[in-house]
């Protein structure tokens, strides 16, 4: 029932939404003039139990796909970081916690509104950041590391060959 009206505030306003925090103050309208022979009427005092729903009907297209866009940003980040070995573990924990964190966020979001607590967002997008600066660390740390120096005079490594040193 939370859903369809949700849906229905979106086909409303599909661009912009309600505004954040607003789905309360304008489901009312929703809920009288619904076509259906759903109880609608039961769901008037509640918030959007789905926070995907609740972030499309409250800031419509442009903030649902900011939002996506922010989140699988962070993740693709989070798991590169996560799996550069060449980091010490103590970083790469860092990210396998944005990564576990923004995993739980996402399946409570399925089912409850995160958003509502106010303390889910603040902290996966803190971590989000702190994982970014570890990122950001490692490839600033490879882009100024110094160049191999190479003896031109050696053969190249595939041709070379071992030969131990024969006695005088």
């Amino acid at each position: 029932l939370l859903a369809q009206v949700a849906l229905e505030v979106f086909k409303d306003r599909h661009w912009t939404g309600v505004g954040y925090g607003q789905y309360v103050a304008h489901n009312q309208h929703y809920i009288d003039v619904a076509v259906t022979d759903e109880p609608l009427q039961r769901v008037l005092p509640y918030v959007q139990h789905n926070t995907f729903f609740a972030i499309l009907a409250e800031t419509g297209l442009i903030g649902t796909s900011l939002l996506a866009l922010f989140s699988l940003g962070s993740l693709a980040i989070g798991l590169r970081t996560a799996f550069q070995y060449e980091l010490d573990w103590e970083r790469r924990s860092i990210a396998w916690i944005f990564v576990g964190t923004l995993a739980a966020w996402a399946f409570n979001a399925m089912w409850h509104d995160v958003l509502i607590d106010g303390n889910g967002l603040p902290m996966w997008t803190g971590l989000a950041g702190l994982t970014a600066s570890v990122a950001r660390q490692f490839h600033a740390a490879q882009s100024t590391a110094l160049p191999v120096q190479r003896d031109e005079a050696l053969a190249p490594a595939a041709v070379r060959t071992y030969s131990p040193a024969l006695p005088a």
